[in-house]
């Protein structure tokens, strides 16, 4: 059997983990805070805590990462070519920001390893240790919701989204996003990306996108 790497989208668990709970809240009709008993509040950790036990108890993984976001403030490399790249994007509430510092604390805690690099975005920290794990034939499996990283799924490597427990193969990208993982980049490069601010081609919409690189293959063609 093939040695597999687990790797945990680290910043997508803890805003799972902070609205995952609030919208618990309201399921129930009654708000649920958990804090210390100085009064820092302690839902996301809680909730953290859980997803990454829960995962361990249903992989038992021999080799697991997770991986954060820098949060060093050096610029990264698409916000030098891009000023606007992200700008759009609102701060953390402060009772999640006031949580962040115990995230990776956690993780260690758990004898897990923790990646962050500095000026460089958990995506593209991902996308290297996929790279590096498949020069050696090992399987990778991608704990994440972002679609970002669905390009990253193909031959040895699936993308579990497990709030709404779906695996993703290249099969399921095609399925969801219309184009081959190979071609997400271009996809969003036509049809825009809101969360991080970038436009889109007036007039493309996804359904169009599909049907260019279809025709195309990619934007250089």
């Amino acid at each position: 059997m093939a040695e597999r790497l687990y790797i945990v989208d680290g910043h997508g668990y803890i805003f799972r983990a902070h609205y995952g709970l609030m919208n618990a809240s309201r399921g129930e009709r009654r708000e649920v805070r958990l804090s210390t008993s100085e009064g820092m509040p302690t839902g996301a950790l809680y909730v953290f805590s859980r997803m990454l036990m829960r995962l361990e108890e249903d992989t038992a993984p021999k080799r697991m990462v997770v991986v954060f976001d820098d949060k060093s403030g050096k610029q990264t490399f698409r916000a030098e070519m891009y000023p606007a790249y992200k700008a759009t994007r609102k701060a953390p509430p402060e009772e999640l920001q006031v949580q962040m510092e115990y995230f990776a604390r956690i993780v260690e805690g758990l004898g897990w390893p923790v990646v962050t690099v500095a000026g460089v975005e958990a995506d593209d920290v991902i996308a290297t240790l996929v790279k590096k794990a498949r020069d050696k034939d090992w399987e990778v499996v991608i704990y994440s919701a972002d679609k970002d990283i669905m390009q990253m799924v193909g031959d040895g490597v699936s993308m579990i989204d497990a709030l709404h427990q779906k695996t993703y193969t290249r099969d399921e990208v095609i399925k969801k996003m219309g184009v081959p993982p190979e071609k997400i980049p271009d996809f969003l490069a036509l049809v825009g990306d809101t969360s991080d601010n970038i436009p889109s081609i007036r007039g493309v919409g996804d359904k169009t996108a599909a049907n260019l690189l279809e025709q195309y293959g990619t934007l250089e063609a």
